[in-house]
């Protein structure tokens, strides 16, 4: 199958002058540029190796700050909405 898949990609569109393997990349490309995250990813995954086929915890061995570098606005935001309601509470409980 692997064979017949690579011999159908080499194949060469004399109309257009590239095959079709470079075809799909450039059609790829294309969806990529458009705003298909997926398509990006493929082409970043398969053009640097085969993606690995495990879940990658990225956040495993940060530090605190870069955890909160990591942070979108709204998540920080929340985070700090979050803190400041328990310090108001552990006030409220010392008074």
């Amino acid at each position: 199958m692997k064979a017949a898949v690579r011999e159908f990609a080499d194949e060469f569109d004399t109309k257009i002058g590239k095959s079709r393997f470079r075809q799909w990349l450039e059609q790829a490309d294309r969806r990529a540029r458009q705003g298909s995250s997926k398509h990006l990813e493929l082409l970043l995954a398969y053009g640097w190796g085969r993606p690995l086929q495990q879940q990658i915890n990225l956040n495993a061995d940060l530090t605190q700050e870069q955890r909160i570098m990591a942070m979108s606005d709204d998540e920080k935001m929340s985070r700090i909405a979050e803190l400041l309601e328990t310090h108001r509470e552990s006030k409220g409980r010392v008074q």
